[in-house]
């Protein structure tokens, strides 16, 4: 399970914006919260979505692509595609 943090920093689920007490202090309607509270909610929202965002397309390779055309890399490396392109 992801966790992110309230307002009032406590860690809470990733499915709400405020923990038990401030939903307590400000209802479930963010358009009732005070300002400040609306912007720091939505505003850790963001972040936790870019953060899921980019972690999901994070990839790492390393290996070495060679980006030259087969008939550059050689007759052995231009066989290999025009037998890979047959299958």
């Amino acid at each position: 399970m992801q966790f992110k943090r309230c307002v009032c920093g406590k860690s809470i689920s990733s499915a709400r914006n405020l923990c038990a007490k401030c939903l307590g202090l400000y209802g479930r309607e963010p358009a009732n919260w005070p300002e400040w509270v609306r912007y720091s909610a939505y505003d850790i929202q963001r972040e936790w979505n870019r953060n899921r965002r980019h972690d999901e397309l994070m990839v790492i390779d390393d290996t070495q692509v060679d980006d030259r055309w087969p008939h550059e890399r050689g007759v052995g490396a231009a066989w290999d595609y025009i037998l890979e392109e047959m299958v």
